[in-house]
């Protein structure tokens, strides 16, 4: 094959009319789900639906089943919630036999709407009562991450078993709600085909997930907490591969429990959030950077996508006229990427990329992880991010660049950092989240060697130091989850829950 080298065809969409640069997100290469768009109203009014998930998890649901919530309820005045609360209500008690008695039938409506609603939220009582969970506040960046977590995590596997619905209630009042919940309508959501960086993370989730569906209230009660888990784990771990670039190796994260001490001389520090949140903070460059290096002709087949390993095996793998054309159109498009990028004042000035003075800094460390003899395909592709994190970090366009991390952020503070004072955050579990994880890792068992039990929350991406180890080890024997045969980790037992 012939490799294309005209950088104006290959960044035609992200060209304006008038010349510039417009940076566009999943044209080529899906991996976030996230906007550029992230103020400060936003931000207070999304922290509901980041702290439950429950609109999430309800969302990801219908759209795995192609379902959704029913027009009369999406569009209704006083809000889907009570609306559909109001259409439960209505349904159940049509159902049932009063002999026009209309007292006995407000106290039903009464007790119905004690036991099945905490406010106006629907209770998590049945399988099927998961698919009506909505948001507490509607955004599509909610719908975007949604859409993102059925891509990544709900398999064929997954699917069908969401499909199969649990009907067996002792009680008729449970029976008689599940019935009254109305049909969603069908729908065929414009799905989007993100690119998996992690599917050992996915494989892992669908062991969890088939578990619990197993046990009809810890499925019910947990499935929210297990599908925030893994989003966390998914996007942070994505933060550390983008920005090891070539590396092949895993980066271990190390948590810390809410109630333990911590000091800067812990694992937890070094080798937690104050790691994460530089590269976190950098994803927009990597979404960026990644769409544009997929506009590369690489490939027969015009599906195939690369990351930037991938993207280098498949450079080996050309001639070596190919890789020279390559070359030379990764220089041309770096070229006219910044050509087009304003400069001037309050923008970009690009002399500082092109004198060096920053970017050998960069290239020397990145360096010392890479073959030096690879032809300069590394370097260059090095080079291309770099001009494009330099540039939002040097302009007027930082503000965008720094709401893009921000969906992530926000969700992670709310639900796995905790403030350790002049020590900064920490990534942290709390106690419910840590006997969850107990729950997941002993599985039917009736118990697992301590050291294994380790080992299991590292498989879900979960790192704990000596010191948090000691923590957990003193907790379990405090909740009696601990067996002790004697102080070896050899012969300390975790119990199932």
């Amino acid at each position: 094959m012939v490799v294309d080298i005209d950088p104006q065809r290959y960044l035609k969409s992200y060209l304006t009319k008038s010349g510039d640069i417009k940076h566009k997100l999943g044209g080529k290469f899906a991996i976030l789900p996230y906007s550029t768009k992230f103020e400060k109203k936003q931000r207070i009014d999304l922290r509901s639906d980041f702290k439950s998930f429950h609109g999430l998890v309800g969302e990801s649901f219908r759209i795995a089943l192609d379902k959704d919530i029913p027009r009369q309820l999406r569009t209704a005045e006083e809000g889907y919630k009570e609306r559909l609360m109001t259409e439960i209500l209505e349904r159940a008690t049509e159902k049932t036999n009063f002999d026009n008695d209309i007292e006995l039938k407000e106290k039903l409506r009464s007790v119905l709407k004690g036991l099945f609603f905490e406010g106006d939220n629907l209770v998590k009582f049945s399988h099927k009562s998961l698919n009506y969970m909505g948001f507490s506040y509607d955004h599509k960046g909610l719908n975007n991450i949604a859409t993102f977590l059925e891509s990544i995590f709900f398999d064929k596997e997954v699917v069908e078993s969401l499909k199969r619905e649990d009907n067996r209630y002792e009680h008729v009042l449970y029976q008689l709600v599940n019935d009254s919940l109305p049909e969603l309508e069908h729908k065929e959501h414009k799905k989007v085909n993100y690119q998996n960086l992690f599917p050992y993370i996915s494989d892992q989730f669908r062991e969890d997930f088939l578990f619990l569906r197993k046990d009809h209230s810890a499925y019910l009660d947990s499935v929210p907490k297990l599908i925030q888990l893994y989003y966390f784990i998914y996007v942070a771990k994505s933060a550390l591969k983008l920005n090891s670039f070539f590396e092949h190796e895993s980066f271990p994260l190390y948590f810390t429990l809410e109630g333990e001490s911590f000091t800067e001389s812990r694992k937890a520090f070094n080798r937690g959030w104050s790691i994460l949140e530089p590269k976190v903070n950098n994803l927009f460059s990597h979404a960026i950077c990644l769409d544009i290096l997929n506009h590369i002709d690489l490939s027969e087949d015009p599906k195939s996508v690369f990351d930037y390993q991938s993207l280098v095996d498949s450079y080996y793998k050309q001639s070596a006229d190919n890789q020279e054309a390559i070359k030379e159109k990764l220089d041309q498009v770096i070229a006219c990427y910044q050509e087009n990028i304003p400069s001037g004042q309050n923008d970009v000035a690009w002399k500082e990329v092109n004198g060096y003075n920053e970017f050998d800094s960069f290239l020397e460390r990145q360096m010392l992880f890479i073959n030096h003899r690879d032809g300069g395909i590394r370097e260059r592709i090095l080079r291309l991010w770099y001009s494009i994190d330099f540039q939002f970090n040097h302009s007027v366009r930082n503000k965008p660049y720094k709401q893009y991390a921000n969906w992530f952020k926000e969700f992670s503070a709310l639900n796995f950092l905790k403030n350790r004072g002049r020590n900064g955050r920490s990534l942290n579990l709390t106690n419910d989240m840590l006997l969850f994880l107990t729950k997941i890792c002993v599985k039917d068992e009736e118990k697992i060697r301590l050291k294994d039990f380790w080992k299991e929350l590292e498989k879900r991406g979960i790192y704990l130091d000596n010191g948090s180890q000691e923590y957990v080890t003193n907790l379990f024997e405090k909740f009696n989850l601990l067996e002790k045969k004697s102080d070896s980790g050899d012969a300390q037992y975790v119990r199932s829950i």
